[in-house]
């Protein structure tokens, strides 16, 4: 359900992760953090991914709660890190939950058990010598026979190159990106790695993807994005080959 929870959506900012000063009286920075994400197709026939996200803080910043048409999440922590979180359907039943394990300070597996036992799942993750995600493994089996396998390639702070890796098919997507601060730059780093999205794991915003697979052909989708004053969209328009829009998104933003 998690991925699901993330269709249609889009690290670290040092001028609203920290403040630097001599004066230790002075009042810390304060973060713009994500609350709302709206999503609208233009296209009847995938109206059904229209909706919107809401996602909810605790006094520390922390994702706490994120909330679709589709379900709930709802997220622990210890330490300052995520340990569980647990999902519910839209009947607000309890669908899955997940427990994080990590290695020190990275996170290095996902656990999510389901209802329905069959669908038991984990998340396996590797990084790159400077510590970024490199690659993000679902495993459905003990020995992970069938793997579906997603690898990051980088350009300083942003995915360039996201391959999955699906039923022995690749699809690789290409990505160029502006200069402004992602909506999910304040954003606990453990839960976007979980999430394993090129837009989220990156620092900046998308604006060119081209997409080749052996299914779909090329595919080259342009976003235009406006901006709040302090750098962070407000809304994306994401555009086909042949210029005409198909999505937007508008996000929204708390202060903390």
């Amino acid at each position: 359900m998690k991925k699901h929870l993330f269709l249609g959506m889009m690290g670290a900012a040092v001028f609203f992760n920290s403040c630097s000063s001599n004066d230790e009286n002075e009042p810390a920075e304060k973060k713009l953090l994500l609350s709302k994400v709206t999503t609208t197709y233009s296209d009847p026939i995938v109206s059904f991914l229209n909706g919107t996200l809401t996602l909810e803080y605790n006094s520390k910043g922390q994702l706490i709660k994120m909330q679709s048409k589709e379900g709930t999440s709802i997220f622990e922590y210890k330490n300052g890190k995520p340990i569980k979180s647990n999902d519910y359907n839209s009947q607000q039943q309890l669908e899955s939950y997940s427990e994080f394990n990590y290695s020190g300070d990275q996170l290095v597996s996902n656990k999510i058990i389901y209802t329905n036992s069959e669908n038991n799942r984990t998340h396996q993750y590797a990084y790159n010598a400077v510590g970024q995600l490199s690659s993000y493994t679902s495993c459905r089996s003990v020995n992970c026979s069938d793997p579906t396998k997603e690898t990051y390639i980088y350009n300083g702070d942003n995915v360039s190159l996201h391959t999955l890796n699906f039923n022995g098919t690749d699809l690789k997507t290409e990505y160029s990106y502006d200069n402004k601060f992602n909506p999910y730059t304040n954003t606990d780093k453990y839960l976007k790695i979980s999430w394993g999205r090129n837009d989220i794991l990156s620092k900046n915003n998308c604006i060119i993807s081209k997409s080749d697979s052996q299914y779909s052909g090329k595919d080259i989708t342009t976003y235009n994005l406006e901006y709040n004053s302090a750098g962070f969209p407000t809304r994306t328009i994401g555009k086909s080959m042949n210029g005409e829009p198909f999505v937007q998104y508008d996000y929204e933003y708390i202060t903390l």
